[in-house]
């Protein structure tokens, strides 16, 4: 069962997109003179032979598996509204880090940025 589960994770975060690990960030919108709204969800899977990035003495130390496969799924949005020559806009992202034999690793992601732009002169 777990196996099955873990392909499934495989094909979704291969197929799902191609945002790299750890750079899951939502990127500033182009401010156009429309109003926009993107959302998007994904899904990414990988596995990791050295998840907790020590040795593996080190590791197990600190009651670390080194070797784990991690799920990460998670939601973006991007929302631009102008308002006569100005333009707010709304970004952000959610998502969590499932670890299959270290859940002591696993751990919400969040960011929202917010901004305008304005035309003068």
């Amino acid at each position: 069962m777990r196996v099955k589960s873990l392909a499934l994770g495989a094909i979704l975060g291969v197929s799902a997109g191609s945002v790299a690990h750890g750079q899951q960030a939502a990127q500033l919108p182009v401010v156009g003179a429309e109003r926009q709204f993107q959302f998007e969800g994904r899904v990414n899977a990988f596995y990791d032979t050295n998840i907790s990035r020590t040795s593996k003495a080190a590791a197990v130390a600190r009651g670390v598996n080194p070797e784990d496969w991690v799920v990460t799924p998670g939601v973006a949005a991007s929302i631009v509204q102008p308002f006569g020559r100005q333009r707010l806009f709304l970004n952000g992202s959610a998502g969590y880090d499932f670890h299959r034999r270290n859940s002591q690793l696993d751990r919400g992601r969040y960011e929202l940025t917010a901004g305008g732009a304005a035309s003068l002169g």
